[in-house]
């Protein structure tokens, strides 16, 4: 942990010195706004810039024409003359501090407010820029900036930055997703469902944070797995392929077991099997895969079992075979489809 709060003091030093990458500047962002407390750090460290401010007056520098200096300096970071070492010890300049200063020293402390103003402003907007991908009518496929392609269906959502941190790959999502992970061994890519968090190196799986009964549901196709709660980092969870987690999002209690859900996949591959599950069942697949609002209108038939299977055919024709072997009737209405019937075949 203190080998880790010492690199992310250098990262700051650095910066304030115009000597970080663009990976870097981006890293240390996302590192800022996890917690006051970063930002609190890198405010105290950024007063070392009190000394460049003095040193720049000391030369009758123009303050405008040295503001648009230092906003180029921060978005666009290049090697700075000042080395790291000076910085960090506070020589740099102190030689030069004389009476010849007491006039400036109020114009300076309102410049370098206005320096860290803007560094705070910058780090939490402009390298922490976020896309939003939304999957309306239909199924959504999109490659991230890392080579990893997702999958959402409708009415699901994906949050990510422009560019991942040097350390993870963060996405948020709401919905229901198939993730084709990018292996990077060095930067593990980490999925946000509220509190639950999902962390991989490169895997495909399936997520759904819109589970039955407040749950979130993860499927493990290829590879492996770390799925866990922001409340309790050290319980962790690992899937291997076939497992299934289940993790009730007010509990936080996560459930592994062998995933016996054999349309979970349905929504974007269009291939149903059923193998003798009930009509309530059936129909609860058809409205996920189809975005349907089908119901079933009398008890006598929401217990009817079926075993068939469907590839990539329509709604229409799933119906019909529905329709035809269970000897039930197929209503179009204002708001949806009704299932209607006397009973069983």
């Amino acid at each position: 942990m203190e080998n880790l709060k010492e690199y992310y003091i250098d990262l700051i030093t650095r910066h304030l010195a115009g000597e970080l990458s663009p990976e870097e500047v981006q890293d240390l962002a996302d590192w800022i706004s996890l917690y006051p407390e970063n930002l609190k750090l890198y405010e105290d460290y950024s007063k070392i810039w009190d000394t460049i401010v003095k040193d720049q007056i000391e030369k009758n520098v123009n303050l405008d024409e040295e503001w648009e200096r230092i906003l180029f300096k921060i978005r666009n970071p290049k090697p700075a003359m000042v080395s790291r070492e000076k910085i960090l010890t506070g020589k740099f300049g102190r030689s030069s501090v004389t009476k010849i200063f007491m006039p400036f020293l109020k114009i300076a402390a309102v410049f370098l407010i206005l320096v860290l103003a803007s560094l705070s402003i910058y780090f939490l907007t402009a390298t922490g820029k976020e896309k939003t991908l939304l999957a309306t009518d239909d199924c959504l496929e999109k490659g991230l900036p890392d080579g990893t392609i997702i999958t959402m269906n409708s009415g699901s959502k994906l949050v990510y930055p422009e560019k991942f941190g040097k350390h993870e790959r963060k996405v948020k999502l709401s919905g229901e997703a198939y993730f084709n992970v990018h292996r990077d061994s060095k930067k593990p890519f980490v999925i946000s469902a509220d509190d639950i968090r999902i962390k991989v190196l490169g895997t495909s799986f399936y997520v759904n944070t819109k589970a039955s009964g407040e749950n979130v549901e993860v499927v493990l196709t290829t590879g492996k797995l770390a799925i866990f709660c922001k409340n309790r980092p050290s319980e962790i969870m690992t899937l291997h392929p076939g497992e299934k987690a289940i993790v009730n999002k007010k509990t936080e209690i996560i459930i592994k077991k062998q995933n016996d859900d054999l349309n979970y996949m349905s929504w974007k591959n269009k291939k149903i099997v059923f193998y003798n599950n009930t009509l309530n069942d059936i129909i609860t697949t058809l409205n996920r895969v189809y975005h349907s609002d089908i119901v079933v209108r009398n008890n006598a038939i929401s217990n009817c079992r079926l075993t068939a299977t469907f590839n990539n055919q329509t709604l229409e024709s799933v119906l019909n075979v529905i329709k035809t072997t269970l000897d039930i009737q197929v209503k179009q209405t204002e708001t949806g489809i009704e299932l209607c019937g006397d009973g069983c075949r």
